[in-house]
């Protein structure tokens, strides 16, 4: 079930209030991480101020909460009610800010600790990409899978066994169908097209004289990467990749 951001923060409010409800109940500490401890209350998770289970920060309604300490997020399983039963979903919280950077509505992540970027999986299965540095969601889930690196002003995207581009500050997706491989560039769009290396311009169609531009600028040949899969290509002024 799709849930939209009003009810995601309704359901959250209502399971707050049923937490107060059980003020009688003393929370534990389970963890504390440099001014903050993790504290647990009936089988449910949340955090306090270090040393004062009283000083909520976040109520006690989630089943699990992992801390990123050098970011100051809280990466919050929140059970949502379904049909039939319930479905644990995952959300960011800035604990300092005391804002949700993302509503809980993904069954999965993977930090990148090293990009300082997180791939959000949703529960259809589709990868979206969140920006520690930015404090933004830079790729939508909607793909097969996603770069996880945000430095360039294009990030590459899987999508039915083909690369595109989602442009990292505007979100436009840019089509690039038959691409068999994208690389993590600073210096626009490169794809592998048809067997070649091809870099492509705003709006998606092979540009010639940049990819020879970059490659007399790198000296005769230019190394792309593609950080995901530990992959590199080599090629000349017209295309010719040599593995």
């Amino acid at each position: 079930m799709n849930h939209s951001d009003e009810d995601l923060l309704r359901l959250i409010s209502q399971a707050t209030a049923a937490d107060d409800d059980e003020f009688y109940e003393d929370r534990t500490i389970v963890s504390s991480h440099g001014g903050i401890d993790i504290v647990e209350r009936c089988g449910r998770r949340g955090i306090s101020e270090a040393s004062s289970t009283d000083d909520v920060v976040l109520p006690t309604i989630f089943s699990d909460i992992r801390l990123l300490p050098a970011h100051n997020i809280a990466c919050c399983r929140f059970p949502l009610p379904e049909a039939d039963g319930t479905a644990d979903r995952w959300g960011l919280y800035d604990y300092e800010a005391e804002t949700w950077l993302l509503l809980p509505r993904y069954t999965d992540y993977d930090l990148n600790e090293e990009y300082r970027t997180i791939d959000v999986i949703d529960g259809e299965g589709h990868h979206g990409l969140y920006s520690l540095r930015l404090r933004r969601l830079v790729i939508p889930a909607l793909y097969d899978d996603t770069t996880q690196w945000d430095r360039g002003e294009y990030l590459w995207v899987k999508l039915a066994g083909s690369y595109h581009f989602v442009h990292r500050d505007s979100g436009q997706h840019i089509s690039v169908p038959e691409a068999t491989m994208a690389f993590d560039t600073a210096e626009g769009m490169l794809v592998v097209y048809r067997g070649r290396a091809t870099a492509l311009n705003s709006e998606g169609y092979g540009d010639r004289r940049r990819l020879r531009q970059l490659v007399v600028q790198a000296g005769g040949r230019y190394t792309a990467f593609c950080q995901k899969y530990h992959r590199s290509i080599t090629f000349d002024v017209y295309g010719y990749v040599f593995e």
